[in-house]
């Protein structure tokens, strides 16, 4: 028997303003009408102070559901009769669905965005910065620290949400993960901590959750390798060991092998590999990399100005023209940005425009590279001046130790550790 044709369609629509730009109604009206669903999308330009009209006329037209844009997604949830858990979460809301005659917000935001970025990367490990602290940011971010990535917000609207977070929960502690600034929350009573070393039993508890059912076969190498399990204390060099493992490349033993296979790693992803190949870098991005991390480490300090860093790397490409590894001079602007979205460069906006490692140990990883590149020609040349002229530069200067522990334990140089440890080397007079 034929279906009986009905002229009442289903209604679903899509609060925002300004709206005439949105794009969504033909979009899902085309989704419509290729499911053979018989419903339509109205894309209503609603202004803040009539969304509460808004949600009570779509109860008395029986609309089944609605979407929710700028800049509603939030404001809209006192009109509703409750939220699922992503929308409870996440404190914001861009679905609404009828169940049960109740509006109930939902919010897709965030695993609309990993879907997405998944088909490109990873987010695994991975650190992003989100412009913005609206509905979607807020949605991403909680999204993206589900995945294991870390999220850091850039904005005012940041620094005005955690004081309004206070204020709606007095009582309840406030934790804001995030790297080192010079600033301090905004909220009273506020202070710093910094990351201990894992015991066992809270690296076992990191493995299950990075990696479910393989932490076990990961925990077991750790734990039978007492330099691993002493390396992988340390939360970043677990996460990178992490990574590897997830690649099903072997580990090496060695801090500095550690986070050289994850320099590999990324070099070679699909994310990062044609960026860092043609130009500005054309491939080169270790010397410029090495280069800053000198220049920092030789400044004592873990930031350059962005002065510095550009001329830094001209210098990096002067050289690199005139040994015929590159063809045509890169601009300094250019290498610094494509170091920063595909490699372990961050640029700083606060107090002035600087450049760093995203960790520490990065940076004294490619300072180490250049040393233990030194040392070795210092070994093929058997030059006493040189030797002297090292030891002065190097080995006794603290500045320096922690990429020479990073070579001492790579090469096995017990003698090198001594000298370090101990400072048997006595300083040469100029």
């Amino acid at each position: 028997m034929p279906e009986q044709q009905t002229f009442l369609s289903l209604i679903t629509g899509s609060f925002s303003t300004p709206a005439a730009e949105n794009p969504t109604v033909a979009m899902i009206e085309a989704a419509y009408e290729h499911h053979h669903i018989d419903a339509r999308y109205l894309n209503c330009d609603v202004a803040p102070d009539a969304l509460g009209d808004a949600v009570r006329g779509a109860r008395a037209m029986g609309w089944i559901g609605f979407n929710c844009s700028m800049p509603h997604k939030v404001s809209v949830i006192k009109y509703l009769d409750g939220l699922g858990s992503s929308a409870a979460l996440i404190g914001a809301v861009n679905c609404v669905v009828r169940r049960d005659n109740r509006y109930i917000g939902e919010n897709t935001d965030g695993q609309g965005f990993l879907t997405a970025l998944r088909t490109i990367a990873d987010p695994a490990g991975k650190v992003f910065v989100l412009f913005g602290a609206g509905g979607a940011a807020r949605a991403i971010a909680v999204e993206l620290a589900i995945a294991g990535a870390a999220a850091e917000t850039y904005s005012e609207e940041a620094a005005r949400a955690l004081a309004e977070l206070e204020r709606s929960f007095p009582a309840a502690g406030i934790i804001v993960a995030t790297r080192t600034h010079h600033i301090s929350p905004p909220l009273p009573g506020s202070f710093r901590t910094k990351l201990l070393p894992f015991n066992r039993a809270q690296r076992t508890e990191y493995l299950k959750l990075s990696l479910a059912n393989r932490a076990e076969a990961l925990g077991s190498q750790l734990n039978a390798n007492h330099v691993l399990d002493d390396l992988t204390r340390t939360p970043l060099i677990l996460a990178e060991v992490v990574t590897i493992f997830r690649s099903a490349a072997p580990i090496p033993t060695t801090k500095m092998g550690v986070l050289g296979s994850v320099m590999k790693i990324l070099q070679q992803s699909e994310e990062h590999r044609d960026h860092l190949r043609r130009p500005p870098l054309t491939g080169q991005a270790l010397d410029y990399l090495i280069e800053l991390s000198v220049q920092m480490t030789t400044l004592g300090d873990v930031t350059i100005s962005e002065q510095r860093a550009r001329r830094i790397c001209s210098s990096v490409s002067d050289r690199l023209r005139a040994s015929g590894q590159i063809a045509t001079l890169s601009e300094p602007a250019s290498v610094l940005n494509t170091l920063c979205a595909h490699h372990v460069l961050e640029r700083l906006e606060y107090p002035s425009v600087a450049f760093r490692f995203q960790h520490q140990q990065f940076q004294e990883f490619y300072a180490a590279l250049l040393l233990k590149r030194q040392l070795w020609e210092l070994v093929g040349e058997d030059d006493a001046d040189a030797n002297l002229s090292f030891g002065k530069k190097c080995l006794n200067e603290p500045i320096w130790d922690e990429p020479l522990r990073m070579i001492a334990e790579e090469i096995g140089g017990k003698v090198l550790r001594r000298l370090m440890n101990r400072r048997q080397l006595q300083p040469v007079g100029d």
